[in-house]
């Protein structure tokens, strides 16, 4: 990558947050630098070459594309209302969009299921762009209806043209960033957050020892991951049961993986 991150310690009373007050314009982008220059030291030569496409694309954004995609990325997602991007520390939020799309940081969410667009909206929103479909109903019964009358392209592309919203290019990458920085998947860039409000005394990892030694014990421990997703829906897929135990048969060399894959097992044993 021909710029990289340098990661500094703030100062503690630059990195303090006071409640009710507004942080610093540079806050989240900071937060996530940190984060961002932790993996590259740590982990470079580890990365699939897409997150390292994806974070080369960050670093070549401006200062304001950088601030904004910061925001997106301490947002729940998966897809995001162009009308709630308006932050105080970014002077033009659509130009800052464009640059993100143009960087393919995020996209305009053309290939989306219908039902996830439907989220977007509140039911008065809904009725106001199908005022024919009966709405004595609670919202999911009315989305159902419209889903039962029009295909999904028909339904994103008229939530779409009234409500324009865009989504993260590519998820994954950013939250194998969270897993490496954090060391888990339970805790993400909201940490940061409440770490400065003095609420958790979370530290940063970056003086600890990485987890992983290969690109390989990453994308195992990416595996376990995604059966762990699985072993929670297994009262509706009971038949995942025996697909799960013949991939999680053999142990992990990596003790973080073998620790995950022994609270997989488990979980499979009290269903």
């Amino acid at each position: 990558m021909h710029k990289i991150f340098h990661e500094t310690k703030k100062p503690e009373a630059d990195s303090a947050l006071i409640r009710g007050q507004a942080p610093r314009a540079s806050y989240y982008r900071d937060n996530c630098s940190e984060a961002f220059a932790f993996v590259l030291s740590h982990y470079k030569e580890m990365l699939p070459q897409h997150l390292l496409y994806q974070l080369e694309a960050y670093l070549d954004c401006s200062e304001e594309a950088q601030r904004l995609f910061a925001r997106l990325l301490t947002r729940k997602g998966p897809l995001f209302r162009v009308d709630s991007l308006n932050y105080k520390e970014i002077e033009d939020s659509d130009d800052a969009i464009k640059e993100l799309i143009d960087c393919r940081l995020i996209s305009n969410g053309k290939s989306i299921p219908a039902d996830t667009a439907l989220e977007l909206l509140t039911k008065k929103e809904l009725k106001l762009l199908w005022p024919f479909i009966e709405s004595a109903v609670r919202k999911n019964q009315f989305c159902l209806r419209l889903l039962g009358h029009y295909s999904d392209r028909q339904i994103v592309e008229s939530v779409r043209g009234n409500f324009p919203f865009v989504k993260l290019y590519d998820r994954n990458s950013w939250t194998m960033i969270e897993v490496l920085y954090f060391g888990n998947e339970f805790q993400g860039w909201s940490e940061f957050v409440v770490r400065d409000l003095g609420i958790s005394n979370f530290e940063s990892p970056a003086s600890t020892t990485r987890q992983f030694a290969s690109q390989e014990e990453i994308a195992s421990h990416f595996d376990l991951l995604n059966y762990a997703l699985y072993a929670r829906r297994l009262d509706e897929f009971p038949k995942l049961g025996d697909y799960l135990l013949e991939y999680l048969k053999d142990p992990q060399r990596n003790l973080v993986s073998e620790r995950k894959r022994i609270r997989v097992l488990t979980r499979i044993a009290r269903w």
